[in-house]
């Protein structure tokens, strides 16, 4: 799945570390570690004038393992879906193709909803009705368990 929120993006690629991203992107405007308690760690790489987030994840070797992107300029199968409404996400999304798009959490206190489309590795934060992120996620095999990396 391709999502298109720059030109000189098209050279990112789930798998590279984060040294290669800094060659290609350049610094991030910011970096923030996440520890968990299983072990695990995260660390996002923020770049604001592209609108988006990259993650590399202890779990992958710290391998570019997730992008979020939260620029309306993002275009996903050729439609710009962030900042438009909850609605226009659900029915966007059978008129492209993302047939197996179901409701994965609600959080009520946050007035946030997260979607998913297992089958495409995308994530879609609505955030008080209006699409505030989608997250790609590398391909998985068959039984979704190891990542498939770009050669």
């Amino acid at each position: 799945m391709e999502i298109k929120p720059h030109v000189g993006f098209k050279d990112i690629k789930f798998g590279l570390s984060k040294s290669q991203i800094i060659e290609i992107l350049g610094e991030p405007d910011s970096e923030d570690t996440s520890n968990f308690e299983d072990g695990s760690s995260d660390i996002a790489m923020v770049y604001n004038e592209l609108g988006v987030t990259l993650v590399f994840s202890s779990e992958d070797d710290f391998k570019l393992s997730s992008v979020t992107f939260y620029t309306s300029d993002a275009t996903l199968i050729g439609e710009q879906f962030i900042g438009k409404s909850e609605e226009f996400l659900l029915e966007t999304a059978k008129e492209k193709g993302i047939d197996d798009l179901f409701l994965d959490d609600d959080f009520e206190e946050l007035e946030a909803k997260d979607y998913a489309s297992e089958k495409l590795g995308l994530a879609f934060w609505v955030q008080q009705g209006v699409l505030d992120s989608i997250t790609i996620f590398p391909e998985y095999d068959a039984q979704g368990e190891e990542i498939i990396w770009p050669s």
